[in-house]
């Protein structure tokens, strides 16, 4: 089944982009709360990147998708996001008839039964392309319909140079609320594919190199370096390439690497307690953890932890007062930690003792039973298709 969007009048918007918001946050769906130290580093390594993010194709087109929705004429605010999701919806048809076979197009399933994604690329690649200095203001349906009223209210005797120019013309205009990729080589109107064009990719490259959120960030130094990042695991490059790195970048690597490790032993132990204390199998790797890993590594998983700047101090202070109490060996006190933390974030639908939830454990499938990867696979998919346009040039 395909879940479509209706889009109601701008204050139903609102509410509705705030509930996705507020559970999309990193922490509202796992079960410990632990997303926002997880996302603090995904931030610190790679700057404006998420998720929900599956082309470097849309930082290009999107402003021009902007620049195209200036052209028309509203009457109210709330008709502008009807026109940019109308011109998302043209634009999707053509990157999918420009590369058949793809997947990760937004809304292309969507499309193919009548309806839309709740997710829409102005939402999903709003924050980026802030960050990265392409998009100048936080409201961007303001910001095109009020350039649309100087668009129509202006002389028609402006030149044509500055109506049809990119980026150094238009920041001085009505159109100076993004930047615009000039030149790119084709009329994305008619024709478009995920395939950036040279022009693109230096559009997108430069850009992030330019951010002031971007310095000194992992993902500036591959794209400075212009480093293609090969299949794999977070953790199988850094072994590949951790010689190379600049030192500034192995300390918030090390210090992600050993968050990953602590989250990792927490929930061995919080899957233990989901199997009402049967899988003998995870405690046993928890074990292994215990002395292998945390022993070794629990002064510095303290360092980690303490690195991590978020307005949510509860979440630092439950993974510090874990590793407290490991370090102690206080297991009752430890597992107590843990259950009452899972109900603070998970309410009724906690798991751990919960025989009426409809929850049942399953010890092939165990919760959150792998290393965290801090977006690691979509990084690699972008840095990779923002080299391969540049590779044309």
């Amino acid at each position: 089944m395909q879940l479509g969007f209706v889009h109601f009048d701008r204050e139903d918007q609102k509410k509705y982009l705030a509930v996705l918001s507020r559970i999309s946050e990193a922490g509202a769906i796992d079960e410990l709360g632990i997303g926002r130290i997880r996302d603090f580093y995904s931030d610190l390594l790679f700057p404006g990147v998420s998720t929900l993010h599956q082309h470097a194709k849309y930082f290009a087109v999107l402003p021009l998708l902007y620049k195209e929705a200036v052209k028309y004429r509203y009457v109210h605010l709330g008709d502008v996001r009807g026109r940019i999701i109308e011109l998302e919806k043209d634009l999707t048809r053509r990157l999918c008839d420009g590369s058949p076979g793809a997947t990760g197009i937004t809304g292309s399933e969507a499309l193919k039964s009548g309806g839309y994604v709740q997710y829409d690329p102005m939402y999903i690649y709003g924050t980026a392309l802030r960050t990265y200095g392409i998009v100048k203001t936080e409201n961007i349906e303001s910001a095109i319909f009020y350039a649309s009223q100087k668009f129509h209210d202006r002389p028609d005797k402006l030149p044509e140079s500055e109506r049809e120019q990119g980026d150094s013309t238009d920041t001085e205009s009505y159109l100076g609320f993004c930047v615009y990729p000039s030149d790119i080589g084709y009329d994305w109107k008619e024709t478009c594919s995920l395939k950036l064009t040279p022009n693109e990719a230096a559009f997108v490259r430069g850009h992030i190199l330019s951010s002031p959120a971007c310095k000194d960030s992992l993902l500036d130094y591959l794209l400075d370096n212009r480093i293609a990042l090969p299949d794999g695991p977070f953790e199988s490059f850094l072994q590949q390439s951790k010689a190379s790195l600049p030192a500034r970048l192995l300390d918030d690597i090390r210090l992600a690497g050993y968050v990953s490790d602590l989250v990792e032993g927490l929930f061995m132990r919080y899957n233990w307690l989901y199997s009402d204390r049967t899988d003998t199998d995870i405690l046993a790797r928890f074990d292994k953890w215990y002395a292998r890993t945390f022993l070794e590594e629990v002064a510095l998983m303290t360092s980690s932890v303490l690195r991590v700047r978020i307005n949510d101090r509860g979440t630092v202070h439950f993974c510090l007062r874990a590793i407290e109490l490991m370090e102690k060996e206080d297991w009752p006190e430890f597992d107590r930690l843990i259950c009452k933390r899972e109900r603070s974030i998970k309410g009724g639908r906690y798991k751990i003792g919960n025989t009426t939830s409809g929850f049942h454990y399953n010890p092939s499938t165990p919760v959150h039973d792998y290393k965290l990867q801090f977006r690691w696979g979509t990084v690699r998919t972008i840095v990779n298709e923002i080299l391969g346009g540049l590779a044309d040039e």
